[in-house]
């Protein structure tokens, strides 16, 4: 008591000395701290510049970084209940630091004020991680009260400092050349998203134009000293958290750079003339990559590195390969899907899809499939060298790194196809390895391998038949179905979890129920819903709403006569998916199919036409679009009056059709197997389906065609299923026994 009534005498911020002692007090004793600024009536922490308060500040700097004791004061390990959280609070941010306060600071015209209050938070934010991780250290269990104490300490932290929205509107409003004033308030964003994510996820901030900004300045800086140093500093700030931000546009371009944000980092980062070269974008780029599937997510793939290794290992890289890496890099995070299936059918057709550990790149497939266009456009021979050069450099690098060789060996001879030109083709080409002195293995210049298509040939050897419980584990999809209590649960969830967690999708599908009651119900509770999502600040909630609206409109009359047709409801859920997505490629598509009419006629399929007749919205969507359809279709199937909806509309056979394309990646088939799967499990759909579309003739036509044994087994499975759950006497018949002999034979 004594020690603290004689604290209460100091004037620290007018003396070195009295503030120095001051200091060794509070870390001698952090109980004091609280205790001391409480009773300081006149210590004040409003905005005003002058040494008075420059000296307040200061001494608030200097409490903030006093470390916390280890084990919070007890003298070996952590004691059974965790320390008043006011008193750790206390410790962190003092109490005059109130977030009126720091907001005021925040908005002063005065840049010394708001430096200072920048500094303040991100030391705050700092020592609040040091006591968070202490706390998870002395936490025993899950219900531990020190688990209890963490939680209590940051939501009590929440109330003391300024919303996330308010930092980044200041961070908005520096000049480009206030430089140290804008590193450290992206640094204290970074620390927001870092050490209380839950705060700094609730504002949405799209951090491309400020990053697109700050990596102009730094280009246009170049060589500039310190000025650079400290921008590149806000650089990786930014780049960290574009990391974290769920809103950030990777490959998204704009009119101010020729290439997007993923690949104008690549470029300074692997462009000697800049001194951008820290782990944290390198962990940035590779994080960019593994997220958006550029290259393979498994711990043991080399990621980017060989590239990177490639690209700072060549000169001056003309703007157009820049150009080209950034289209092949949008493609690949934009359609991966369609790269993965390449991939494997080349491992297929190398004989390396059965065998574990096969390392690929889908990046490297992209800049396979890509490279044709590219040299469609006529560029100049050193340009091509160029390339050349770069891609040879990236295939020895990949293969030092443990990517397969077989597969490295066909996208060389695409590759050397590809540039058209048979000297340069053949130093790209893989064909054997040597090593040099320095332990490197080179790839040797040969003529081309064979490229993909005369690959390897599927041998002509017995293949056995797959179980029925093999095949059904191959092509079964599960039905939808709706979530417990449906009907009540949803009430108590906020609108964005209605639709991200699948609770409205759950309600829909009571739609399509049994019981006239639940309908009538379900029906009553969606325009609630609609209702909810409407008046509420979900970000999609206009077409969120117009769905329901519609989905509702086209229910009332058709449910009090049965369940709501299997192909509205499934339509409805699917929806729902695209549009709390902005950036899937069928936005645009289901936005026009809703504004188009109030309602839904039951005899139709949405968007069928739209996907199978018209061109991708987004380009190089195509077989993402066609991958949605046919798992629409799979979910739509669940009576006989959805196989004759089906028949109406010729589904099997434009199906049929699809298949014949041969850039159709066995995932595809395969979904479209699973469509005529389906089928097989409803009554009458087999009969439909041999009798009106010519399923039988059609898979062993299929089964002839393929060259991979298991996808010819599928096939060959497919056909007995069909027999098994059809009419036999009635096919027989019909077929006079072709049908089954062609099974049989």
């Amino acid at each position: 008591m004594l020690l603290a009534e004689f604290i209460e005498s100091l004037k620290p911020w007018s003396n070195i000395k009295q503030s120095e002692l001051l200091l060794a007090i509070f870390e001698a004793s952090p109980e004091l701290i609280a205790r001391y600024f409480i009773h300081k009536k006149t210590f004040t922490f409003d905005p005003k510049l002058s040494a008075t308060w420059i000296g307040y500040a200061s001494l608030l700097y200097s409490v903030i970084k006093l470390p916390i004791p280890p084990f919070f004061g007890h003298p070996n390990r952590y004691a059974a209940v965790p320390p008043p959280t006011s008193v750790v609070l206390d410790n962190i941010i003092p109490p005059p630091m109130t977030l009126k306060a720091i907001t005021r600071c925040l908005t002063n015209k005065s840049k010394l004020i708001s430096f200072y209050a920048i500094r303040l938070l991100i030391s705050a934010l700092e020592k609040l991680d040091t006591a968070l991780a202490m706390h998870r250290e002395a936490s025993t269990s899950p219900n531990s009260i020190w688990r209890e104490a963490t939680r209590r300490l940051v939501d009590d932290f929440y109330q003391r400092i300024p919303d996330m929205k308010d930092i980044i509107n200041h961070y908005r409003t520096l000049a480009d050349g206030d430089f140290l004033q804008r590193e450290a308030a992206s640094r204290l964003i970074l620390l927001y998203y870092e050490v209380i994510p839950q705060l700094a996820l609730r504002t949405k901030f799209d951090v491309s134009p400020i990053l697109l900004t700050t990596i102009q300045k730094v280009e246009a800086l170049n060589g500039a000293g310190e000025d650079e140093a400290i921008s590149l500093m806000e650089l990786e700030h930014l780049c960290t958290v574009a990391k974290y931000s769920p809103s950030m546009r990777w490959f998204g371009r704009s009119a101010d750079l020729p290439t997007s944000p993923f690949t104008t980092l690549l470029r300074l980062y692997t462009e000697s003339t800049t001194a951008l070269s820290g782990n944290t974008l390198s962990q940035v780029l590779s994080y960019v990559a593994n997220e958006y599937q550029l290259v393979e997510s498994d711990l043991q793939s080399p990621g980017l590195d060989p590239f990177i290794g490639a690209l700072k290992n060549a000169d001056s890289i003309d703007s157009s390969i820049w150009s080209f890496i950034d289209n092949c890099a949008e493609r690949c995070s934009r359609t991966p899907l369609k790269y993965l299936e390449m991939i494997e059918e080349i491992l297929i057709k190398v004989k390396e899809a059965n065998k574990a550990g096969v390392r690929t790149c889908p990046l490297l497939m992209s800049i396979a499939e890509q490279l044709p266009f590219l040299v469609s456009t006529s560029p100049t021979k050193q340009i091509l060298k160029q390339l050349t050069a770069i891609l040879r450099d990236y295939l020895r690098r990949s293969l030092d790194a443990g990517v397969n060789r077989n597969f490295l060996t066909s996208i060389s001879g695409l590759l050397a196809t590809a540039i058209g030109d048979k000297k340069l083709g053949s130093k790209i080409s893989l064909s054997k390895r040597t090593s040099n002195v320095n332990g490197d293995t080179e790839m040797a210049d040969s003529d081309p391998e064979p490229t993909l298509q005369s690959a390897t040939q599927a041998t002509g050897e017995a293949i056995a038949e797959l179980s029925p419980q093999e095949l059904e584990d191959k092509l079964a999809v599960p039905m939808l179905t709706s979530k417990e209590n449906a009907l009540l649960r949803w009430s108590s969830k906020p609108p964005e979890e209605l639709v991200e967690e699948g609770h409205a999708a759950s309600l829909i599908l009571l739609l399509s129920s049994e019981h006239a009651s639940i309908r009538k119900e379900a029906l009553t509770n969606v325009l609630k819903m609609a209702a909810k999502i409407k008046e509420s600040t979900y970000e999609e909630n206009e077409q969120t709403w117009l769905l329901l609206m519609e989905l509702a409109e086209s229910a009332k009359d058709l449910i009090a006569e049965g369940p709501l047709p299997s192909i509205l409801v499934v339509f409805a859920c699917r929806a729902l998916d695209v549009l709390k997505t902005p950036l899937h490629c069928l936005y645009e598509k289901v936005n026009l199919f809703l504004t188009s009419g109030p309602t839904w006629q039951p005899d139709n399929i949405p968007l069928l036409k739209a996907i199978l007749k018209e061109g991708p919205t987004v380009d190089g969507s195509y077989y993402t679009e066609i991958s949605w359809l046919l798992g629409f279709l799979v979910d739509s199937l669940r009576t006989p009056q959805d196989v004759a909806l089906f028949h109406q509309h010729k589904v099997y056979e434009r199906l049929f059709a699809l298949v014949v394309n041969p850039y159709m990646g066995i995932n595809l088939r395969t979904q479209v197997l699973r469509v005529l799967y389906r089928t097989t499990c409803i009554a009458g759909g087999s009969d439909t389906v041999i009798a009106r579309f010519g399923a039988v003739s059609w898979l062993v036509a299929q089964k002839a065609m393929v060259e991979d044994d298991m996808e010819e087994r599928l096939y060959q499975a497919m056909i007995r299923r069909l027999w098994e759950t059809c009419d036999q006497k009635r096919v027989r018949q019909w077929s006079k026994g072709a049908i089954e002999r062609l099974i049989q034979g």
